[in-house]
């Protein structure tokens, strides 16, 4: 019996993480040992625990899956640098949130948005050494563009 834990947390590691744990409080852990990483999610099974980052200047009402980011450094050249790539189903416009710390209003220090249901994010995070954190969310409020699944893919840079 204990075998069969083992074995179905182990398949469920190789297949990506589901967003049961997708608040700052407890998020999904990404450990940059492990790159490349990825992991399917669907944010309509979250809730809306950040709507505001930076201070309140940009506002994103729509439900967020947060993840961290740890792990030794990636180099690229002399600057330490990961790739993140967000690939939602159609119609679901997420943005994508890199920020320090989390919180309510999280300080973020990178940010993309297409602004587009279904289109990709992606972004090349550099120059960290500490643990920080990936948010996942929607500056939309109107379902269903407020939530969706997709497809979250990290590797070094």
């Amino acid at each position: 019996m204990r075998f069969r834990i083992v074995l179905a947390g182990a398949l469920a590691a190789l297949v990506g993480t589901p967003a049961f744990a997708q608040t700052c409080a407890s998020p999904i852990q990404i450990g940059t040992q492990l790159l490349p990483y990825a992991g399917y999610a669907d944010s309509c099974m979250s809730s809306d625990n950040i709507s505001y980052y930076d201070g309140g200047a940009i506002y994103a009402p729509g439900r967020d899956i947060v993840y961290r980011v740890y792990g030794y450094r990636v180099r690229y050249g002399a600057t330490p640098a990961l790739r993140f790539i967000l690939q939602p189903n159609p119609g679901y416009d997420p943005a994508l949130f890199a920020c320090g710390q989390c919180g309510v209003t999280p300080t973020c220090f990178d940010a993309a948005d297409s602004f587009g249901a279904g289109a990709s994010e992606s972004m090349i995070v550099g120059a960290r050494s500490a643990a920080y954190y990936l948010v996942v969310d929607s500056l939309s409020q109107s379902p269903p563009f407020d939530c969706g699944g997709y497809n979250l893919f990290v590797a070094k840079y």
